[in-house]
């Protein structure tokens, strides 16, 4: 993750002072993150559906579990992200 897409959410003390603007902007970081995450997943099946190897599926199961669970991450912080902007906006 880079770390300018986060900026204001570094550490608990910056994120305690985010403005909305700052919220939005890492929402739009992670979701894009998550996107990206996508196509990789959705050129790891490709890559599955094409071969036949034992050893090839086995990595390539191997990254989409990892895959899986970086978006669970990601996940978690856009609900949070969410959440403060719901809270931002009342």
């Amino acid at each position: 993750m880079e770390t300018t897409t986060m900026q204001g959410y570094l550490t608990p003390e910056e994120a305690s002072e985010a403005s909305i603007d700052q919220t939005d902007k890492a929402l739009g970081a992670v979701v894009a993150m998550l996107y990206g995450l996508y196509l990789e997943k959705r050129n790891l099946r490709m890559q599955l559906q094409r071969t036949d190897d034992d050893d090839e599926i086995g990595e390539l199961e191997w990254q989409l579990k990892h895959i899986r669970s970086e978006e669970s991450s990601l996940h978690r912080l856009e609900s949070g992200l969410q959440s403060r902007l719901k809270v931002g906006n009342v």
